[in-house]
């Protein structure tokens, strides 16, 4: 694990108990999933990315059942899963390194989890050859736009926050969806509590003043863009 891939890892790990509290964005995206799945195999193979809390879990594996192998980075997001899918194999693997022994899966899955991937249109190359023939890859990650009002705000005072620019996917569908929160504050907050935390590399973090400032000049209530990519490809 790269040095980077592990703070990820621990600042999910920390977030693991309040996750659920601000994944509103994060079901939606899993919503999106769930209305494209739809497998001919009764007892698929599953392999699932960034499995989190289970959002996604919880709700896709009592429709399709079979044969699941539920991976995420940080351990306490897997902690947090087990419990609900008896009988699943569970393993702490970065997604964008699968074991090597993880093979021919009829479906592949990963909610909101690409994004985090050092070389993500790489990633999902390597992930789609561990496909079975007419196996599917299913996944979202964010897009170029998410957080642009967060950006905004931020230049308005010649600044660049520590949130990551995310990069395209060739050929995924984009879906931009709008989170309204209360204030700027509340939208920072949110991303704590889900484990988001670790910044663009070489970011240097604004001194207390700035951010007050930037933060009070806000909009209230403060909506966000987020840019959501669907990537369905087969084998």
């Amino acid at each position: 694990m790269t040095p980077r891939k592990a703070r990820i890892a621990a600042a999910f790990a920390a977030a693991s108990a309040s996750y659920d509290r601000h994944a509103e964005v994060q079901e939606r995206a899993a919503r999106l999933l769930l209305d494209r799945i739809s497998l001919p195999s009764p007892c698929p193979r599953v392999l699932e990315i960034g499995c989190g809390t289970g959002g996604l879990t919880r709700r896709l594996h009592p429709r399709i059942g079979g044969d699941w192998v539920i991976t995420d980075l940080a351990p306490a997001m897997v902690e947090s899963v087990r419990p609900r899918v008896p009988g699943a194999l569970f393993r702490v693997m970065d997604g964008e390194r699968p074991d090597p022994d993880l093979d021919g899966f009829d479906l592949i899955v990963g909610n909101l989890a690409a994004q985090w991937f050092e070389d993500p249109p790489g990633a999902i190359r390597r992930l789609q050859g561990r496909l079975a023939p007419n196996g599917r890859l299913l996944m979202t990650s964010l897009g170029p736009d998410s957080f642009r009002e967060w950006r905004d705000l931020f230049a308005r005072f010649g600044l660049i926050p520590g949130t990551l620019t995310f990069p395209p996917l060739p050929g995924a569908e984009r879906v931009r969806v709008t989170h309204p929160y209360p204030d700027a504050k509340s939208f920072l907050r949110s991303l704590k509590g889900l484990g988001a935390t670790v910044p663009a590399d070489h970011h240097r973090p604004l001194g207390a003043g700035s951010l007050r400032r930037v933060l009070a000049a806000a909009a209230r209530p403060f909506a966000v863009t987020y840019e959501i990519l669907i990537v369905d490809i087969g084998r």
